[in-house]
């Protein structure tokens, strides 16, 4: 009887588990979902004035699943030196585009690219764009 209970006590603690672990990936894959729809509407939906601007110039026709945009000279102009720097360390790591931005935002901070991006008389969106072509440059090198 003691192992019959004892084996109901493990049945019940690995199915415990497995819907824990179910839970935890389902709720990871809604994040996943929300990070990228958000990465469509506020950085994708300015590329039309970005590129209509000279930064960037279109290389692809799917733009929701690669970053299908080069950055032009006048874009990479527009980037000081010390961002290149930033930017170029961290191409080094193979991580997705999306990734590499967010960690270049937390490396130069976004009140010091909110001031490159008033100087340059651009929106901080349409620096984020050229910051995402400089890498996408970087890495294909």
């Amino acid at each position: 009887m003691d192992r019959f209970l004892s084996l109901i006590g493990v049945v019940a603690g690995l199915i415990s588990i497995g819907g824990l672990i179910y839970t935890l990936g389902w709720k990871l894959g809604k994040l996943t979902t929300k990070v990228d729809t958000l990465w469509q509407i506020y950085v994708l939906e300015t590329l039309s004035s970005t590129i209509k601007n000279g930064y960037l110039k279109a290389k692809s026709s799917n733009p929701i699943k690669t970053f299908p945009f080069e950055i032009t000279e006048k874009g990479e102009e527009l980037l000081p030196e010390e961002v290149k720097a930033v930017l170029k360390k961290i191409s080094k790591k193979k991580k997705s585009i999306e990734d590499m931005v967010v960690l270049a935002i937390s490396e130069l901070g976004i009140e010091n690219l909110f001031t490159v991006a008033q100087n340059e008389e651009i929106s901080l969106r349409e620096l984020i764009n050229i910051l995402s072509g400089y890498i996408n440059k970087i890495r294909e090198e």
